[in-house]
């Protein structure tokens, strides 16, 4: 009990030590926000005289709003924002088109000379805006694009940081990933975060995990032992069957990854996504906490419902209080038209899109896919599509891509 004690009152230290960090983290990004924000209420004489004192961050003496006045009187202010509008929405809609396929065929497929493009892509990161300004400027230029919104746009398009954010993450590896890859060329070698819903062997497959983990079965020239971690997600089941595939792997090496156990209700960043864990109906409670996943990059969001019976209200609660809206949703509908137990049926799926509708986390624009079809469904592909089709339900097939 003593030591208990003791690891609580470190741990409570330590978190209070991050807290006052994460405060002073936070005041170094405001502080200068707040000064822009206090001197544009300030006549140029007083800026000046404050600017060496605290007293530049008080708000104090004859405060107005008459510059602010001034930028509307003398400046096309409305000009100059709808310029910036078009710019950040032309870069965001082609950005993510151009960095998305690039991202996608530098990370998953192979072909000669992925390597050194990577390196390259890698490499061109640490060079600054301000090196290639001028250069920018002379291809606008022979691009007849001088004085139009796209001489803002069209050089900030392709990005190699987004690029590489754009590498692929895996929901679940199950025993056919392997004929997956052959049949889509993906690039397993590169997938560094796996995300599991819980421990079922056609969820988890352990042999992916020991060849990813032995050296001589997962070579990658280049790539130092410190970067070639694979992340790993998922409750204590998963772990355990981690664990279980260290040990039957004989020359598995457990420093190849990096386990992050996960629990209903916690949220978690993976790359660019942030990951919120929600209690799936798939298993009794005491057998295994099954988990499904909302997945968020801040601006879109995805529900992946699949393994799961009909959900609890508290999964309802937490997607109200998360504030999310769905622009696509998996669901799982392994039961066909028979009643659902551990997995979905149609009735229940039909429910599920209704109770997203009905809090405000889907509306007529999300689309809603069924998923995890099996022998139980007792109709052809083309047959559930005819039926699904006038309730606006898609069906899902192997090597469908999905754009949000």
């Amino acid at each position: 009990m003593i030591m208990m004690a003791g690891k609580k009152s470190q741990r409570k230290l330590t978190n209070f030590l991050f807290y006052v960090l994460y405060v002073f983290v936070a005041v170094i990004f405001i502080a200068p926000l707040l000064f822009l924000f206090i001197s544009a209420m300030k006549d140029e004489a007083q800026v000046v005289s404050d600017m060496a004192t605290m007293r530049a961050f008080v708000p104090y003496g004859r405060l107005s709003f008459d510059n602010y006045v001034a930028v509307f009187e003398k400046l096309d202010f409305f000009h100059y924002f709808r310029n910036t509008f078009l710019n950040a929405m032309l870069q965001v809609v082609f950005g993510m088109f151009i960095n998305g396929m690039m991202g996608y065929a530098l990370g998953l497929l192979e072909f000669r000379g992925s390597k050194f493009l990577v390196a390259l892509m890698i490499a061109l990161t640490i060079i600054p805006t301000e090196a290639v300004v001028i250069n920018r400027f002379m291809v606008t230029k022979d691009l007849g694009l001088i004085n139009t919104i796209w001489s803002l746009c069209v050089p900030n398009l392709a990005t190699p940081m987004y690029v590489y954010l754009f590498y692929q993450h895996f929901i679940d590896m199950g025993p056919d990933i392997h004929a997956q890859k052959l049949r889509f060329g993906l690039r397993l070698d590169r997938v560094r975060h796996v995300v599991y819903t819980h421990s079922h062997e056609d969820h988890q497959d352990q042999y992916a995990l020991q060849l990813r983990g032995t050296a001589s079965c997962s070579v990658r020239p280049g790539v130092s032992a410190e970067e070639d971690v694979v992340e790993l997600y998922g409750n204590a089941w998963v772990y355990r069957r981690f664990l279980s595939a260290l040990g039957q792997g004989q020359r598995m090496d457990a420093e190849r990854f990096r386990f992050h156990q996960v629990k209903a209700w916690d949220s978690f960043r993976v790359g660019r996504y942030t990951f919120h864990a929600l209690r799936a109906n798939h298993r009794p409670l005491p057998v295994e906490e099954c988990l499904i996943y909302a997945i968020t990059d801040g601006e879109k969001a995805i529900l992946y419902a699949n393994d799961t019976g009909e959900l609890s209200p508290e999964v309802d609660e937490r997607i109200r209080a998360l504030g999310l809206r769905f622009s696509v949703v998996s669901m799982d509908c392994a039961r066909g038209l028979l009643p659902g137990d551990g997995h979905m049926g149609w009735k229940e799926c039909l429910a599920l899109r209704e109770r997203l509708i009905r809090i405000g986390a889907a509306d007529g624009k999300t689309r809603f896919l069924l998923n995890h079809l099996s022998h139980m469904n007792d109709m052809t592909h083309s047959e559930w599509e005819a039926f699904a089709a006038p309730y606006g339900i898609e069906v899902a097939w192997d090597g469908l891509e999905v754009e949000c």
